[in-house]
């Protein structure tokens, strides 16, 4: 039952998700992605991304750049495929796995991006499936390889870039490979998803898409100018997210429980 009804719940009943791959690689260049993350990006497939909602309210889905207010990303990603060429089968993906990851481009700040980039989400052998329903989800069985951390951008500041990308994983990735680079105990801080990439042979990304999220309204002060606007001074990194999330990292798995619960209270 949660197989052929969770793609549907997610990217169906939520808002649109992208639909042309020039449009998603215009934005990416457009925010000047490529660049500041050190990736050739020219998709080759439309990445899905979308946020499940708690007390069965619709779940939230990602186009490339939009804005996602920050309590929207309480729970972890789920994540799905539509393919741009409608010839192409999931059965020539049957022997595929798939990366995916998560970062933050503009830590702590837009203006001052000397912790970026933050890593939200790492994960490995995701296989693409077909539901009953003809959807396509990206699921997996292993540990993520950095569990995932809710963006919190730090009060006044700007919203931030945070990009998800996908990669075809190559037969001879290992995780005790990657967990050479990526474990535990590395700092979320400073990530480089293209030396991650290029040391673990996964070639540039065959799709992504990527959000604008702010600081939660909550976290925002004033200026003190009367003008009862934001403080800018924006200095230091949310300490969730420096710290690794406390509090605020949950496994994929958990994520499913939300959909199984949301599911439930459609059906």
């Amino acid at each position: 039952m949660l197989a052929s009804l969770l793609p549907v719940t997610l990217f169906s009943y939520g808002s649109a998700q992208d639909t042309s791959l020039t449009t998603v690689q215009a934005a990416f260049d457009s925010a000047d992605i490529p660049t500041d993350a050190g990736v050739t990006f020219d998709p080759q497939t439309l990445l899905e991304v979308s946020f499940i909602q708690p007390s069965g309210t619709p779940p939230v889905n990602v186009t490339a750049g939009n804005a996602v207010a920050q309590n929207a990303t309480a729970l972890p990603p789920v994540f799905g495929d539509m393919f741009a060429n409608p010839t192409t089968n999931v059965s020539q993906f049957t022997d595929t796995k798939f990366v995916l990851a998560m970062f933050d481009l503009d830590a702590p700040t837009p203006q001052n991006r000397s912790l970026s980039q933050i890593r939200h989400f790492l994960g490995a052998d995701f296989t693409l499936n077909q539901t009953d329903g003809g959807s396509l989800l990206f699921t997996n069985s292993t540990p993520a390889l950095s569990e995932y951390v809710q963006p919190g951008p730090p009060p006044g500041s700007d919203p931030h870039r945070y990009v998800f990308l996908l990669f075809t994983q190559p037969t001879n990735f290992t995780t005790a490979a990657a967990s050479a680079f990526v474990n535990a105990s590395t700092p979320i801080t400073n990530f480089n998803i293209s030396v991650f990439a290029a040391e673990m042979g996964l070639g540039n990304p065959i799709g992504g898409s990527f959000m604008k999220v702010g600081p939660a309204p909550s976290s925002n002060t004033t200026s003190g100018s009367g003008s009862g606007g934001n403080s800018t001074s924006g200095s230091n990194i949310n300490a969730n997210e420096a710290a690794g999330g406390a509090g605020n990292v949950l496994g994929l798995s958990m994520t499913m429980a939300f959909a199984m619960a949301l599911i439930s209270s459609i059906i």
